[in-house]
């Protein structure tokens, strides 16, 4: 999650979220590296404490994708 999400500072993690940051996790480098999911479709912050929990919240809130359009996302280098 750390590799994949976007560091941001804690002010940006507590005001209101830009659309451009929806659906993003953002990892907050100002409160030990703790993880939140912004919902694409509300802007919701959610907390990804533990990965069951991470897990549930994703599957939960998650839009889905289909196998055909999620092979066409280019991942870049890792």
């Amino acid at each position: 999650m750390r590799s994949l999400g976007l560091g941001v500072k804690h002010s940006v993690i507590t005001s209101v979220i830009p659309i451009r940051l929806y659906g993003r996790i953002l990892i907050d480098v100002e409160d030990h590296g703790r993880a939140y999911w912004i919902n694409p479709t509300d802007g919701g912050k959610y907390y990804l404490g533990r990965p069951d929990d991470a897990f549930r919240i994703l599957k939960e809130k998650g839009l889905g994708i289909s196998n055909a359009n999620i092979n066409k996302i280019d991942l870049g280098e890792l």
